[in-house]
This record gives C-alpha cells, sequence and structure tokens, in this order.
C-alpha cells in the first residue's frame, strides 16, 4: 500500500484538495474579512479583563463539540476518543500548521467578510444562516451528511463569535475543533499501524 504523508492522510480523511492558486486567493479574501470585521472584535460587548476568559471559553466550546459529534452524543465512547485524541495530538505531523490555518482563512470569510456584510444589510439571523449555510455548501464534497454537519459547525462558530469575542472567538473555535478532528484521525491511524512486539496489529 502507497504510504501518505500526515497531511495527505488528514486531507484523505476531509475529502479536501487545495490547490495554490485557489489558496492565494482565499488568502486574499481572509485579509478582507479580517479587516471588515475589526470592529466588531473590538466593539464586542465584553468587559476588556473577561475576554481572554471568554476566548478560552470558545476553544474549549470547539474542543467538546467535535468530541460531542466523533462520539455520537454517547458518553460512554468518550473515554476510548479521549485516548484515540491523546495518541493523535502527540504525533509528530507537519500538517498541523496548515490545518490550523484553514480555521483562519474559513472564519475571516464566513464569520468575518459574509457575516459582518450581511448583518449590515440584512440583521443577525440572515448573517447566522447566510454564514452558516454558505460554510456548509463549501464541504459539499463530504456528501449530504458532511454539509448538514457543517452548517450546524457554522452556526457554532457564529455563536462563539457573537456571544464570547468576536471574530478571534470564532476563529480559536473552529481552530479547536479541526485539532480535535485531526487529531482523533491521526490517532486512529497511530492506532492502527501501531504493532505490538508479537507483530500483532492494535486496531
Amino acid at each position: 500500500m502507497q504510504s501518505l504523508s500526515d497531511i495527505e492522510m488528514v486531507d484523505r480523511a476531509f475529502g479536501r484538495t487545495v490547490a495554490l492558486p485557489v489558496t492565494k486567493a482565499v488568502a486574499a479574501l481572509a485579509v478582507a474579512g479580517a479587516a471588515i470585521a475589526t470592529q466588531p472584535v473590538v466593539a464586542a460587548d465584553i468587559p476588556w479583563p473577561l475576554i481572554p476568559m471568554s476566548l478560552v471559553a470558545a476553544a474549549m466550546l470547539g474542543a467538546m463539540w467535535s468530541l460531542l459529534l466523533a462520539s455520537h452524543g454517547k458518553p460512554a465512547n468518550m473515554p476510548r476518543l479521549v485516548n484515540t485524541l491523546r495518541l493523535g495530538l502527540s504525533h509528530r505531523s507537519h500538517g498541523w500548521l496548515e490545518i490550523g490555518s484553514r480555521a483562519v482563512v474559513e472564519e475571516a470569510i464566513w464569520r468575518g467578510l459574509v457575516a459582518v456584510l450581511t448583518a449590515a444589510a440584512f440583521g443577525p439571523v440572515v448573517a447566522l444562516v447566510a454564514s452558516s449555510v454558505g460554510f456548509g455548501l463549501m464541504h459539499v464534497h463530504q456528501g449530504n451528511r458532511g454539509i448538514v454537519v457543517n452548517i450546524v459547525n457554522g452556526a457554532v462558530f457564529w455563536v462563539c463569535g457573537t456571544l464570547l469575542g468576536g471574530l478571534v472567538a470564532a476563529i480559536l473555535a473552529h481552530l479547536a475543533h479541526n485539532l480535535v478532528i485531526t487529531g482523533l484521525v491521526l490517532g486512529l491511524h497511530v492506532q492502527r499501524t501501531q504493532v505490538t512486539s508479537g507483530g500483532v496489529e492494535v486496531g
């Protein structure tokens, strides 16, 4: 079997391949989105001393949401998932930066550029729907279930941004989500390829 690099393996799990020209275009949009969203971040109705706590809460919410999805809502699955995640996060992967950067780019576009402009024109409800549905449809390569899951993901990230500190909170929630999902993918890979002293593969 052909060996896949860490980033290729995670890309295959996510069902995504991004071409370089597309990456450059998306990066330009990300800068525009971040610039537009600067004022909402600064003007968030959170006292400045509480902002670090709110950003940590956003990251924790993103991580817990990922584990909830992976466990299919069954608490009994959590210990196994946490062990898999631990293995994955300890894995030396050269793909962590790229996986993490996707959170920044996607949030700058959907919770930055799209949500801010839509909210200014039509109000927050339309902004929530437009940014979440657009984010979900961007993951059409993941099939119908992937679209639905990512629409809900988009709504979760929007709520984090709205209630917990603006675009930065949305990015941190999305970043934590991506890191947990990536950790689980890599952890499963480690478990499946780990060989005991007797040569038996651990599944």
